[in-house]
């Protein structure tokens, strides 16, 4: 389901940001709060948009990747 529901996955120098299918948002949202070997401090979720907040903004692309493999979506080239 999770690999399914994600359209895109992006990130910026503070942010990682999940679109989801509508009404899933919750759903991944839970789930990686859940992952306790990701870098991250917590997610918000809405309809179709996850936005997570890593522990660091210097490990941010690592922590991009990390969920990217947990989601199992591709890598584009937001890096």
């Amino acid at each position: 389901i999770l690999k399914l529901g994600i359209v895109d996955i992006r990130h910026n120098e503070v942010t990682i940001v999940i679109q989801t299918l509508p009404a899933l948002a919750a759903f991944v949202g839970d789930y990686l709060d859940a992952c306790a070997d990701l870098d991250i401090l917590g997610c918000i979720a809405g309809e179709n948009m996850v936005f997570i907040t890593p522990k660091s903004i210097k490990t941010i692309t690592l922590t991009y990747r990390q969920i990217c493999q947990k989601m199992h979506y591709k890598q584009g080239s937001n890096e």
